[in-house]
């Protein structure tokens, strides 16, 4: 046996123990360089077996032996030189099939980490643009502006955001500090429909990408509906003049397109968890909806 016939036979079984082929052994046992050959195949189908395991591998792994098969199934026998051609294609659409799903796995699993830590970012800045919305004393809430905006950015900056991200982020800190000015419920509402409507484009890329970036975004996204927008509706004092009506108007505009989003963003991801925030978010939209405009008709 050539070395050539013992390198191909070992790929084909992946490295494995030669036994069962007594030629294959005798020569693997007499050659260093096949014998080498043959350690290296068994370490790299070791370290293969210990890496996690992609969640589409057994369904792209049983797509690629059924293809290998209908190649081979009905090919008659040939000579040694022909299964050694066969081999070495068989072997290179292997290596070739396990660095695709590697990189795909790889790639994906970047994504994912990328969309969780944008997802925390913005529930950060949200957080702290509730907080500084709620605060009753104007003190305060200038204290909060300026030592709670320094913190915020310490956090994005350890969050490591790509350029689109950190530009949305450094856009809410900086139309959150308007709410420093100002306790009016309209103004706030107004501001707060806005943020939800950022997140709800968030969560639209994020279902495609992480399901825990899309919970997260989720839980952020309920806690700016319930409190930001709806809670400050539920205060207006009433529509006094044009301005106001128009602000309101828009609000309730608002309000309707985030009902779609978030159903479009539900029916889309529906196989992929119930995704409670933002059910409980939808019935806050169809609530408001249904209402009659409420805070219109306050006096």
């Amino acid at each position: 046996m050539t070395c050539n016939e013992a390198e191909s036979l070992l790929l084909i079984q992946h490295g494995a123990d030669p036994a069962p082929d007594g030629d294959l052994a005798a020569h693997v046992a007499t050659c260093a360089a096949c014998g080498e050959t043959a350690r290296k195949l068994r370490t790299l189908e070791s370290a293969v077996r210990s890496l996690p395991v992609p969640a589409e591998s057994s369904e792209a792994r049983l797509r690629f032996e059924a293809l290998l098969h209908s190649q081979t199934a009905v090919t008659p026998k040939r000579s040694i030189a022909g299964r050694i051609v066969r081999s070495r294609w068989a072997a290179a659409a292997a290596v070739l099939a396990l660095a695709i799903g590697g990189g795909t796995w790889g790639y994906r699993a970047h994504e994912s980490r990328n969309a969780v830590a944008s997802a925390e970012a913005l529930d950060t800045v949200v957080a702290w643009d509730l907080n500084l919305s709620q605060t009753d004393s104007p003190d305060q809430r200038r204290r909060l502006m300026v030592e709670g905006a320094d913190a915020v950015k310490q956090e994005l900056t350890r969050a490591g955001l790509d350029e689109n991200d950190r530009r949305d982020a450094d856009e809410l800190i900086h139309d959150g500090v308007t709410l420093a000015d100002g306790t009016d419920p309209l103004v706030q509402a107004d501001h707060f429909s806005q943020v939800a409507d950022l997140l709800a484009d968030k969560m639209d890329a994020a279902s495609r990408k992480s399901p825990k970036a899309l919970d997260r975004l989720g839980q952020t996204y309920y806690t700016v509906v319930s409190k930001g927008i709806h809670r400050n509706l539920d205060r207006a004092a009433g529509v006094d003049s044009p301005e106001r009506q128009k602000r309101l108007e828009r609000i309730l505009q608002r309000n309707q397109q985030l009902q779609r989003k978030i159903e479009a963003i539900l029916a889309k991801d529906q196989g992929n968890g119930a995704h409670p925030h933002l059910r409980k978010a939808l019935e806050l939209h169809r609530k408001r909806q249904a209402g009659g405009r409420k805070a219109q008709e306050i006096h």
